[in-house]
């Protein structure tokens, strides 16, 4: 038995020709087939109606369809019946899942290759911390069962809370001090996927109970900070509920009305607590855009700490002190991008009026993603709000030292589905390794126009040479670690 996880727009369940539904999965009827394609990247951020999660067809909530599973409507993932039996725990007694799992196993539970565990498929199926308790302790890696997928997702993010909303703070519970695993407390409550939600983000656009909003406001650290943190659409979670609300209320009116609810009692919660202000605080994305704070006769104030003089206005200190006053590193801003992707896209300029060299804003970068934090991994797979993704825009920019920095961060077996993410381009899908030959074109291109009635511009030979070598270096990099031209859905995908 091979069981089939299928993609549907959120609240809007969609039968397929050729499959039957049986209890929670999807099984084709015409079987063997062959492998489907995983998705491409999104084509369009700003179309997105809600998070991004995994969905089931499983008939216990009007809510488990949610939509573009593994990031749009076209995926399809072919599962191991170990897969098979988490998406049928909601119809399996303890005791019978438990003997099944010791019955299945071979050598630990499997991950599919886009880096759904079981605990992804398990939560996606409905929540049950008994069931979920049986699986953590019967595996040896335990830790590696609520690591993030290729699309940035901890089990927490695929949580289908279906009828059982009563047990979802202990859920949450579970999950901030996760026990015998190595996790920083409260890091899964707090992690982002591309797209730049939190769990928190994927909870929300759930239709709860009234009564549990204020519980999980309780569980989830730094709740305020990310109830008003926009993804990378530049949307934040009120937006968010807002737009999943309307396309519930054609479905189920009970359902549309709960999430209203949820975002007056979110509206009411930030109100008491002041965190319904819009203000954004001065941090990376201003210093990544050239800012330098405030200055004036022989003095310099630092809009983070507030003190005069006490460092430099250069965008190294300013980032020191961004570090030691705890701002976000990886949230986005009201445009969406992130500081990573702002400190990559933006240009600036030293004190003497140059520009930044590539070393100097390597700088940064090892500055924003230190190398010995390991929680903040996720900053290097947020898109920017185009949809491109960080290793897209570095290596377009021939910035070759950041790219080997950010590689050097990953595991070897992500490396290759970050080298080979494609973008839509000019109506196009294009690779990483695709757009940067296109770039080197242009500036053979650019070589070669030349007036003939003019000198040749020596700064402008120069700068185009640098910036061929720069991006040749990069080529390099990237076919190192098996970055291709035309890479396979699979390839685009695949981390196990």
């Amino acid at each position: 038995m091979i069981g089939v996880i299928r993609s549907q727009n959120l609240l809007t369940p969609s039968k397929q020709a050729g499959t039957q539904s049986t209890g929670g999965i999807e099984r084709t009827t015409n079987a063997p087939r062959a492998l489907p394609p995983l998705p491409e990247r999104p084509r369009r951020l700003e179309d997105r109606h809600s998070v991004s999660t995994i969905g089931t067809t499983s008939s216990q909530s009007a809510y488990t369809h949610s939509d573009e599973i593994f990031s749009d409507g076209r995926a399809s993932v072919m599962t191991s019946v170990w897969h098979s039996l988490m998406l049928n725990v909601q119809s399996i007694e303890l005791e019978t899942f438990m003997a099944a799992m010791e019955g299945f196993r071979i050598g630990g539970s499997p991950l599919d290759y886009a880096g759904n565990s079981s605990a992804h498929y398990l939560m996606s199926a409905g929540l049950n911390l008994d069931y979920l308790r049986r699986l953590h302790w019967m595996e040896a890696g335990r830790q590696a069962i609520y690591e993030q997928n290729v699309f940035g997702q901890n089990p927490l993010h695929v949580v289908n809370p279906n009828e059982r909303g009563h047990e979802l703070v202990r859920l949450l519970e579970w999950f901030k001090t996760v026990p015998a695993v190595k996790l920083p407390p409260g890091l899964l409550l707090t992690q982002r996927d591309i797209y730049g939600h939190t769990p928190l983000h994927a909870l929300l656009c759930r239709p709860l109970e009234k009564e549990l909003y204020t519980k999980i406001f309780d569980v989830f650290p730094l709740v305020e900070h990310q109830l008003r943190a926009p993804d990378v659409t530049g949307k934040t979670v009120l937006a968010l509920m807002n737009e999943v609300a309307f396309q519930a209320q054609s479905i189920s009116e009970s359902n549309f009305k709960k999430i209203q609810i949820g975002v007056s009692e979110i509206e009411a919660f930030l109100e008491r607590t002041g965190g319904a202000g819009t203000e954004h605080e001065y941090s990376f994305h201003e210093i990544a855009r050239g800012a330098r704070g405030t200055s004036w006769a022989m003095f310099y104030e630092c809009r983070i700490c507030g003190q005069i003089n006490t460092h430099s206005s250069s965008y190294l200190d300013q980032m020191i002190c961004a570090c030691a006053h705890g701002r976000d590193r990886g949230a986005p801003d009201s445009a969406g991008l992130t500081p990573a992707h702002a400190l990559i896209t933006y240009k600036r300029a030293t004190p003497d009026g140059t520009h930044e060299s590539p070393t100097q804003t390597a700088e940064l970068f090892r500055l924003l993603v230190p190398h010995d934090d390991t929680t903040l991994r996720e900053v290097l797979h947020v898109l920017d709000p185009q949809g491109n993704s960080l290793m897209h825009n570095v290596a377009v920019r021939g910035f070759h030292e950041i790219l080997e920095y950010i590689l050097s961060l990953e595991e070897p077996k992500r490396r290759r589905a970050m080298v080979n993410a494609c973008v839509n381009h000019q109506n196009r899908e294009i690779s990483v390794l695709a757009a940067v030959e296109e770039e080197l074109q242009k500036m053979s291109e650019r070589s070669r126009i030349a007036n003939p009635f003019q000198k040749k511009d020596p700064l402008r030979e120069r700068f185009l040479n640098e910036m061929r070598g720069q991006l040749l270096k990069v080529k390099q990099v990237l076919l190192s670690v098996g970055a291709e031209i035309n890479p396979s859905p699979t390839t685009r995908w695949r981390i196990t």
